[in-house]
């Protein structure tokens, strides 16, 4: 059984394809013979892309890799502070999230006048 992320946006052609071991192959015959109904296969699907989405900053690049669930509170924090929406590509990318961040810290810290305030030093790590 072979496993084959397809990309369908039409801008490149993109075939991953992994081999998948027979002791997983069997489970998942199994468990695919089982999804009788669209509503089923649209649960099976969603829950696979879950999971996917936990472990791929395991293997994509720094910069690719999603913000930390930290980082997103504090950016959804400052932003309501400052009556600001959180970038689109700051809730997607790790390395867009930290120049989000750096950035309104230093409004922050020009607004209120005082570079040395602790709140607005902290801020969670990359």
């Amino acid at each position: 059984m072979f496993l084959s992320l397809l990309d369908d946006s039409g801008l490149q052609t993109v075939d991953l394809t992994i081999e998948v071991p027979d002791s997983y192959a069997a489970v998942i015959r199994a468990q695919l013979e089982r999804l009788h109904s669209d509503q089923d296969r649209q649960r099976f699907n969603e829950g696979m892309l879950r999971h996917l989405a936990r472990v791929m900053g395991d293997f994509l690049d720094s910069d690719l890799r999603p913000p930390t669930e930290k980082q997103v509170a504090f950016a959804f924090s400052l932003a309501k502070q400052q009556a600001i929406e959180v970038p689109r590509d700051a809730l997607i990318y790790r390395s867009a999230m930290s120049r989000f961040l750096e950035s309104r810290i230093a409004i922050d810290r020009r607004e209120e006048g005082d570079e040395n305030r602790p709140e607005a030093a902290q801020r969670p790590a990359d």
